[in-house]
């Protein structure tokens, strides 16, 4: 069963800090050194220095990024810049967004949800994690006590009965405000009447909850949730701690605004790669077809449709009939499965599903990354050998620079097939998805201290 509860946030005060826009920045995982040295600037109080502090060489058990935020997110309760809601709520939540010529507008709510293994059904992952991330989120958990970004999850009503009940108590009542540095414009209420968030409760609670991102810091709440109920021994028994709850964005999937933006492979350090060699030898497993690369300055660079579309002068592909994208050596291809899968499909683990075995993404971490370029599983976990991104530009600069030496240019993956391969109780391979734009960080925070919840 799904368990959702209400939560006191504590919320930036807009007189103290000036501007949502200050103080508001992207989840961690996402945010470069650089866009740190930005967003320090731009504020003394952003939270990037509560979710992703500087590290010094002087740093040391006692003095170090987790410590320091620790200590200012105590600091800016006491000078009331982070202020405590009076209620508990639920926080409903909008995102107004542009990509790919289109204007959308995401909604959802954001609340307590308690924690389930995976192993339950109910809490679905669709994406592999990797040890060091979740390494730093747990010290910085174990520092602060507090949820400090929202793990988004997706859920399935048709009938969109949340929607309809968090709006209708929202309706002309003035939310906060931030634009963030995509043009998204955020927008938060408190809703804080029982019947409602008892309503919310009940409808969702014998649903599916299907985590689109945050893995790594819901499985470091997992992590933390079993570390304090061993440390609180019996004394935990029978009690609902703080610490077995995680702060979460709920979306309805059958609604409007999900957008998913494909991620682009590249590879860099391939001893004795030869192009020409490496195109004969994607040639026995694909059907290739060499296109004008000039075709890729004609398409959008964040677009959440399938772009290999567009790249065959609108010719529609059904069943994955184009895989995926090539581009090395100045040229561009298009690696394409034919009808006869059984091939490509013998190159792949049997013990996977059927909608694992069919991804754009698992036939080329397994026959193209995995067999003919010969980098292992743990090393592609590891990334070694590979390189992401979420630009079509950046994919294709990199290649033309000399610092990769090919670019495999991905779909999106579509909501259907993640539910498809989170429902067989598999994970996708890494950074699969890329739910657009991210959940902003710093519109309300959640404190686990003290315990009881």
């Amino acid at each position: 069963m799904i368990e959702i509860k209400p939560f006191a946030g504590l919320r930036f005060a807009v007189e103290k800090v000036g501007s949502l826009d200050l103080v508001t920045c992207p989840p961690y995982d996402v945010i470069s050194d650089e866009k740190r040295d930005e967003l320090y600037k731009r504020s003394k109080y952003n939270v990037v220095r509560l979710v992703l502090g500087k590290t010094f060489d002087s740093d040391n058990e006692l003095d170090n990024r987790y410590t320091r935020a620790a200590a200012l997110l105590q600091q800016w309760q006491r000078e009331g810049v982070l202020r405590k809601d009076s209620q508990p709520a639920l926080y409903a939540y909008e995102q107004c967004f542009a990509v790919g010529g289109r204007e959308y507008v995401r909604f959802g709510f954001i609340a307590a949800v308690g924690l389930q293994d995976f192993s339950s059904g109910e809490i679905l992952p669709h994406e592999q994690t990797l040890s060091k991330p979740k390494a730093d989120r747990l010290r910085l958990l174990r520092a602060t006590k507090a949820n400090l970004s929202p793990i988004f999850g997706l859920y399935s009503d048709e009938a969109c009965f949340v929607e309809a009940t968090l709006r209708e108590l929202i309706r002309g009542k003035d939310p906060d405000v931030a634009v963030d540095d995509s043009r998204t414009v955020n927008r938060i209420w408190p809703v804080t009447d029982r019947d409602a968030i008892e309503a919310v409760s009940r409808r969702l609670q014998d649903r599916q909850v299907l985590i689109a991102d945050g893995h790594h810091r819901y499985e470091t709440c997992l992590d933390y949730q079993k570390e304090v109920r061993k440390q609180l021994g019996p004394n935990a028994d029978g009690r609902k701690l703080a610490s077995d709850y995680t702060m979460m964005m709920l979306v309805n999937m059958c609604g409007s605004g999900l957008v998913v933006l494909p991620t682009h492979r590249l590879v860099f350090g391939i001893d004795k790669f030869d192009p020409s060699d490496f195109v004969e030898k994607c040639a026995k497993w694909f059907e290739i077809e060499e296109i004008d690369p000039g075709r890729l300055a004609t398409v959008d660079d964040m677009t959440p449709y399938r772009f290999l579309d567009s790249l065959t002068g609108g010719r529609k592909q059904t069943d994955s009939t184009f895989t995926f994208g090539l581009y090395m050596d100045g040229k561009l291809y298009l690696l394409r499965l034919g009808s006869d899968r059984s091939r490509v499909e013998a190159l792949m683990d049997s013990s996977h599903s059927d909608a694992w075995r069919r991804l754009d993404v698992s036939i080329l971490h397994s026959v193209v990354i995995g067999h003919i370029l010969g980098i292992s599983e743990e090393d592609q976990l590891n990334q070694t050998h590979l390189k992401y991104t979420r630009s079509l530009r950046e994919a294709v600069s990199l290649v033309d620079t000399g610092r990769c030496q090919a670019a495999f240019l991905m779909n999106p993956t579509s909501i259907e097939e993640i539910q498809l391969v989170a429902s067989s109780g598999e994970t996708m391979p890494q950074k699969s998805t890329y739910f657009y734009p991210k959940l902003l960080t710093g519109l309300v925070l959640r404190t686990l201290d003290p315990e009881m919840h």
